[in-house]
């Protein structure tokens, strides 16, 4: 298989399913991942530059958590990055 998808959706409501924690800096080894949609997983704390490391990622979603922080700059660096959503909770820019 050329690339990987993780695909974690989870809709309101469905809280006692949820992840918990924090997006850890490891994520940043999974650099086939093409999809990753992570909203309403009950996470906390920052995202990790490690996500930008996704270099064939297309989709990501991780709204709906409580996420802090910065969307890191690195982010500049996804070029195959089409979809991304970050609604429901505030971040810095």
């Amino acid at each position: 298989m050329s690339h990987f998808a993780v695909w974690f959706a989870m809709p309101p409501g469905v809280g006692s399913n949820s992840l918990h924690g924090t997006i850890q800096s490891e994520v940043g080894a999974l650099t086939r991942l093409t999809y990753l949609d992570l909203h309403y997983a009950g996470l906390t704390g920052s995202i990790p530059t490690a996500v930008s490391q996704f270099s064939n990622l297309s989709f990501l979603d991780l709204s709906y958590n409580s996420l802090t922080g910065s969307i890191p700059s690195s982010f500049a660096a996804l070029s195959k990055l089409r979809k991304c959503f970050f609604s429901g909770f505030l971040l810095n820019f």
